[in-house]
């Protein structure tokens, strides 16, 4: 390893230079971006379904909300059809928690959800990144774009994390609270939940427990046990049919929709994503177990998106602040050029799903799982935490 401040390697200043073009770059669509918001009316996307469930929840019981053909025909009055189709997967807890968002008009509430998301993404990224600055490269990042522009709740689960990891070596008991609240969209809650109880966090891994208690008995106050019953009914239908999933069909990024696309059936992929899960979690809980301080590392925040099999490219926010932890340690103890371009790739990663005219499974998730192996190479070497 080289000195912090040597000069840098003549043979990774190309690479570097294309890292400052990607940032740059990032930082004008996310100006346009911007320009965008302010000068159109809001846009009709992903977080309709959620605004949309929520106020059908205030009107009926929250059982119909999981009925196909009683969503569709709701969110049918107010889109002619676009995005009429889109299920509410979602548990019964994350609709209480929209239920105040639906008394609001749709383009009142999308901004409240995307300055509610971007405050605790920010939040955790302040916490969690060093130096500070590299906080207004998490806000450019692509995935932060695409987060907005879908309206979708990647954001919101990214900070979440960010804030729990960054507050689990001194502050136990609130990063437990934020952890559990990842249960907001239970796949991402997985990889976090667990790992508390291998790795001995009791104090964090009790109130993570009790927010998700405290969050299920609210919502079967509000909408009844039949809601539950409804949800899992649902979920069921869809695990079983995952391809009739536009979202996930086009832009899925995790093990399992590689294996699918590699024409496996879908018990043997989830089996193998099990596989994959397993092997994560014990790896991220022997790190925790070794150092609390390995929380405040890249590989949490990359576990999370190889332990679950459901995820999308606008899921991707937590993957970005990852690649500004690697890059700082990088800059710190050296590069090699491989390093650098894989985190150049990964930053582009959630356009580059989004907007690619074919699906990116195996290259998403082979991209994910080289961040993983990066991070727990970071750490063998004796990298110390950011932030």
């Amino acid at each position: 390893m080289r000195a912090t401040d040597a000069p840098p390697d003549p043979s990774t200043v190309p690479l570097r230079l294309l890292c400052g073009l990607l940032l740059a770059c990032s930082t004008l669509l996310f100006g346009i971006y911007l320009w965008f918001v302010l000068r159109h009316e809001p846009i009709l996307g992903d977080f309709f379904v959620l605004w949309a469930a929520a106020g059908q929840a205030l009107h009926e019981p929250l059982a119909t909300v999981y009925d196909p053909a009683a969503f569709t025909a709701y969110k049918w009055a107010y889109t002619q059809g676009r995005l009429a189709q889109y299920p509410f997967l979602y548990p019964p807890h994350t609709a209480l928690l929209l239920l105040p968002l639906a008394r609001l008009p749709y383009g009142a509430a999308l901004l409240c959800w995307d300055l509610v998301s971007l405050a605790v993404y920010l939040a955790g990224a302040w916490l969690l990144l060093w130096p500070r600055w590299t906080t207004l490269a998490a806000l450019v990042a692509p995935a932060t774009v695409v987060c907005l522009l879908s309206g979708q709740g990647g954001l919101l689960c990214s900070g979440l994390a960010l804030l729990g990891f960054a507050l689990l070596p001194r502050r136990p008991l609130w990063a437990g609270a934020l952890l559990g609240l990842l249960v907001l969209k239970p796949q991402f809650a997985l990889l976090p939940l667990l790992v508390l109880a291998g790795s001995g966090q009791w104090r964090a891994g009790i109130a993570a427990l009790a927010v998700v208690a405290a969050l299920v008995a609210g919502s079967s106050a509000v909408f009844g046990i039949d809601a539950w019953s409804a949800w899992l009914r649902h979920l069921g239908d869809f695990s079983g049919n995952v391809s009739s999933s536009q979202a996930h069909r086009e832009y899925g990024i995790t093990v399992y929709f590689a294996l699918l696309a590699l024409g496996l059936d879908h018990r043997v992929a989830l089996a193998l994503q099990a596989l994959v899960s397993l092997a994560v979690l014990w790896l991220v809980g022997r790190a925790l177990r070794r150092s609390v301080r390995a929380a405040t590392t890249a590989l949490p925040l990359l576990g999370i998106y190889l332990a679950t099999p459901y995820a999308a490219a606008y899921d991707l926010p937590a993957m970005s602040a990852a690649c500004l932890i690697l890059l700082a340690s990088g800059w710190r103890n050296g590069f090699h050029n491989g390093e650098l371009l894989l985190l150049t790739v990964a930053w582009s990663l959630p356009f580059v799903v989004m907007f690619s005219p074919v699906p990116l499974y195996a290259v998403a998730a082979a991209t994910l799982a080289l961040l993983f192996a990066l991070a727990l190479r970071q750490a063998a070497m004796g990298s110390p935490a950011i932030g």
